[in-house]
């Protein structure tokens, strides 16, 4: 056992100095900074794998575009964002939510979905790009009168091949795997940029229409306020279009909107809210329908949406592009479509219709699909504002043309430049005394060579000990500073190059290896390799700084990254061999 244990000891001892003779850790941290990289690739890979494998997975059908399946948009003012009951770039559903979503990114805490009332509805479809959270009772069961589309983005992971449909590992109970369709390839169900764009257009739009301004003593008492259609003459589109200043919607009692049609191809009533700048706005004023035939509408869970002709365009008339981009919080019962794309919709009270924002989150109360009904003329096709950019690059163009004349004013310090350019090669005339600074420095090395005599010279340093250690000072204040560049390396390599053409034929030149250099063969310390060479050369060079760090320090060769790793291999494989030895001679 004993045997064993030294055996093995002097393997591993042997291994680890041979091993750390030939490896840098400069390298050895390079490598491992290596392996680091190639694992986060290789998890990149993975992901960017999976992603692929999604999207060519043919158990998951492809989910088309929402064009193909809604060919009426351009009838409506809402465009596609009309057959969603939230269409935004994010959601987030805390409370109550009965209607199908277009979202881009959705936080859903508790379930959505179309409820079955009246089977008026013959399918239900959804669109999520991407997803923090899904309820598992999220969307309602097929039946035999009403079925689901559910399209989900490319990245989430869908999952339809067991008994259970799972999106990101979530389970989807009230989903069937032919109701479940997935982007595949480039392909988008919904470009949200470009449709909110198009939003943003159309809300523009409508304010700048001929409207009919009202104000609050238009409205007649302060606890019952109406606006009463029946005053107002549609136009030749059949739409009749009213501007509410920001302090009706502010107040808290009820507003009355008397005369709605109940039928498909009623009037379509367009409420151009004006926010006038403010960073929050509050609609705390309750909402109520009166059809024209005197009945009332109340907040309820529907699917029939014939008679909703109500939009409610929330603008800002302080911005240049007068739309609003701040927060809308409903802190009262409301109905009608709320069209807000550039905005924050906080929902607190029940609200019935369609949510059209940048974000939309629904806090409190509950929230029902009622779907905006707008088929009596086409939309007409609105001029996106990027008109005016062009515009400002025009007149930049002629700007660089007066600089053209201002070019040849600094001709004429040209001929001022070459003055300073005299003195210049009159710098250098006094670096040539540089050489004859280690002229006079020549007879210093001379001292060393009585130093190896025994001792005849006791008088000055009564010392009799020759160490070779004076030969090489690192104090020098005559050594020059290495100008050939060298190896970074805290352990520089010492290679002997071929004749140096100033000196004598036996005068070896000594330098710091490099990349291209040949590693020495030389066994012994750095402070004889300096003597030989001092003593061989007739002009003696000071040793550069790295040499003489390496003479006080001790030699040990070095190899190249090439070779450090062949060694690497035979150390360890020494401490292997020899381990093995010993265990074997003990048995």
């Amino acid at each position: 056992m004993r045997r064993k244990i030294i055996m093995t000891a002097t393997g591993l001892s042997m291994g680890i100095l041979l091993t750390n003779s030939v490896v840098h850790v400069p390298m050895l941290h390079s490598s491992v900074k290596t392996r680091k990289i190639q694992a986060t690739s290789i998890n990149d890979l993975d992901q960017s794998l999976g992603t692929l494998t999604r999207i060519d997975n043919d158990d998951v059908k492809d989910g088309g575009t929402v064009q193909e399946d809604f060919d009426s948009a351009n009838m409506n003012w809402l465009s596609y964002a009309a057959y969603f009951h939230i269409f935004a770039r994010s959601a987030s559903l805390t409370a109550h939510t009965n209607g199908n979503l277009a979202v881009g990114v959705l936080d859903g805490q508790v379930d959505f979905g179309t409820k079955n009332h009246t089977q008026s509805l013959e399918e239900d479809i959804h669109y999520i790009q991407d997803l923090d959270m899904i309820a598992k009772s999220s969307f309602i069961d097929k039946d035999d009168m009403r079925s689901n589309k559910v399209v989900f983005g490319s990245n989430l992971n869908v999952d339809v091949s067991g008994t259970k449909m799972t999106v990101n590992e979530i389970d989807l109970d009230h989903l069937q795997s032919d109701e479940i369709y997935q982007d595949k390839g480039n392909n988008v169900y919904i470009d949200f940029e470009s449709i909110f764009e198009e939003l943003s257009a159309r809300s523009v739009y409508l304010i700048e229409h001929d409207a009919y301004d009202l104000n609050e003593y238009d409205l007649g008492d302060r606890n019952s306020r109406t606006v009463n259609l029946k005053d107002f003459t549609p136009n030749n589109r059949n739409e009749i279009v009213i501007n509410l200043p920001a302090h009706v919607l502010n107040m808290d009692t009820p507003l009355t909107i008397d005369g709605i049609s109940s039928k498909k191809s009623g009037t379509t009533v367009i409420i151009n809210v004006d926010t006038e700048g403010a960073s929050e706005y509050d609609m705390r004023s309750p909402i109520k329908i009166k059809y024209d035939d005197g009945t009332y509408r109340s907040n309820k869970e529907t699917d029939v949406f014939d008679d909703n002709h109500l939009i409610w365009n929330f603008y800002d008339s302080n911005q240049p592009d007068k739309l609003f981009k701040n927060l809308i919080s409903m802190n009262a019962t409301f109905q009608g479509s709320v069209l807000a794309p550039q905005a924050t919709v906080d929902v607190h009270q029940n609200l019935d219709g369609n949510i059209v924002a940048n974000d939309v989150n629904i806090v409190g109360g509950e929230t029902h699909r009622w779907d905006h009904q707008d088929g009596s003329y086409e939309i007409p096709q609105i001029p996106k504002p990027e008109t005016p950019k062009p515009e400002t690059p025009e007149p930049e163009t002629p700007e660089p043309e007066t600089p053209e004349p201002e070019t040849p004013e600094p001709e004429t310090p040209e001929p001022e430049t070459p003055e300073p350019e005299t003195p210049e090669p009159e710098t250098p005339e006094p670096e040539t005394p540089e050489p004859e600074t280690p002229e006079p420095e020549t007879p210093e090395p001379e001292k060393p060579d009585p130093d190896p005599d025994p001792d005849p010279d006791p008088d000055p340093d009564p010392d009799p000990d020759p160490d070779p250690d004076p030969d090489v000072d690192i104090e020098d204040p005559n050594l020059r500073p290495d100008v050939d560049g060298g190896s970074e390396s805290p352990f520089p390599e010492l290679v002997i190059d071929g004749e140096d053409e100033d000196t004598s034929d036996s005068a070896p030149k000594i330098i710091q290896g490099g990349n291209d250099s040949v590693t020495s063969p030389a066994t012994t310390r750095v402070e004889s390799l300096v003597k030989e060479t001092a003593s061989n050369s007739g002009n003696v060079s000071t040793p550069n700084k790295a040499i003489t760090n390496a003479a006080s320090e001790g030699f040990l060769p070095k190899t190249g990254v090439a070779r450090s790793g062949v060694l690497g291999i035979i150390g360890t494989s020494l401490l292997a061999i020899i381990g093995a030895f010993g265990y074997k001679r003990k048995k």
